[in-house]
């Protein structure tokens, strides 16, 4: 079924299906409170997963933008 799609079109599928199993280096923080109605569901799901781990850890671990987050 993805072989008869153009590769551009492809390649961001792809990108899309990754980011939905490993948000912490797929989805960059920057600007979130403007693109987070640009994300699609599982990416807020998987974003916010990966935020409250974050966050059950050591707060001095993370980043200025994981925080503001």
């Amino acid at each position: 079924m993805l072989r008869n799609l153009p590769r551009p079109a492809l390649r961001a599928t792809q990108r899309r299906c990754a980011s939905t199993t490993s948000v912490g280096s797929e989805i960059p923080l920057t600007n979130l409170e403007l693109r987070w109605k640009t994300l699609s569901v599982q990416e807020q799901g998987s974003l916010s997963k990966h935020l409250e781990k974050a966050q059950a850890g050591d707060w001095s671990k993370m980043s200025a933008e994981q925080k503001k987050a």
